[in-house]
């Protein structure tokens, strides 16, 4: 009896042994694990470290090294960037996307040059809403009015639908340079281009503001823009996909045949309200 009784408790010690072992080594584990959310992460120096061994001094000293070279090739990077102010901008805009179009990197965002772009076409839509509005507001027969928020909504409507008919000829252009493996890149193309825009916006902007005062000022305004940007397109175009001149002038006709196209379908659905008023002022002649 005793001799069982002996064998119980050694039963009984050995499974006691192996619950404290594995609690201790449980313990263990997870002392390790709350350890190493404190450890800062270890770069592999050599071929045999694991991630939770300290570094030494010679190995600390190396990864400093590293994170400064790392930062000043980011300060050389951001230098090679070539600079284009103002000044420039406004008034040399051929000169500034050829000086620009030296570097790879975009250098403007993509949410900036599609705002330029966007309030470069409003301005451009603001001559002929405010065109429309100052032949009917001061025809003497007509019972129609156009406001400024009426003319403003006309304008951005038009804004809105020459922006997506460039954005879509960007697209024309980066489809074509995959064709002929050329492969350039579209924010690059996107940004060079954007550099075109202020100088135009302007002139689109004075066209408008001088239309209320002489139709033949804001004619010569419009043109003057309007023939600036076909230009600065093309050449925009002839930087960065380089192409001989009669691929540019194919991509040129399927680019004003994707406007047109554009223009019929999306024209009813942003301007309803523009065309209500052209028709009435086609009846009022």
């Amino acid at each position: 009896m005793s001799a069982g009784n002996e064998e119980i408790k050694e039963t009984v010690s050995s499974a006691e042994a192996e619950t404290t072992e594995d609690t201790a080594v449980k313990d263990g584990a997870e002392a390790e694990k709350a350890g190493s959310l404190f450890e800062i992460p270890k770069i592999r120096l050599d071929g045999g470290r694991t991630a939770s061994q300290p570094l030494t001094d010679a190995e600390k000293a190396a990864l400093r090294e590293e994170k400064k070279k790392l930062r000043e090739e980011e300060i050389d990077r951001l230098a090679s960037i070539p600079y284009a102010g103002l000044f420039k901008t406004m008034f040399l805009p051929a000169y500034t996307m050829r000086k620009l179009s030296e570097t790879d990197a975009p250098t403007l965002s993509q949410i900036t040059c599609a705002v330029i772009s966007l309030l470069k076409w409003i301005a451009f839509g603001a001559f002929p809403s405010a065109l429309v509005a100052a032949l009917i507001n001061t025809n003497a027969f007509s019972q129609l009015r156009i406001n400024f928020a009426k003319e403003a909504m006309m304008a951005l409507a038009i804004g809105v639908l020459c922006c997506l008919i460039e954005y879509a000829a960007y697209g024309i252009c980066w489809i074509y340079s995959r064709v002929v493996k050329e492969d350039i890149s579209f924010t690059k193309l996107v940004s060079i281009e954007a550099r075109s825009s202020l100088m135009t916006g302007v002139l689109f902007l004075l066209a408008a503001l001088f239309v209320h005062v002489s139709v033949g000022f804001g004619m010569v305004f419009f043109v003057t823009g309007f023939v600036l940007e076909i230009m600065l397109k093309a050449y925009g175009m002839d930087l960065v996909l380089h192409i001989s001149k009669t691929e540019q002038m194919i991509l040129a006709a399927v680019i004003a045949a994707e406007a047109a196209v554009f223009g019929n379908n999306l024209i009813p659905f942003f301007m309803s309200d523009a065309l209500e008023v052209i028709v009435q002022l086609f009846n009022l002649q």
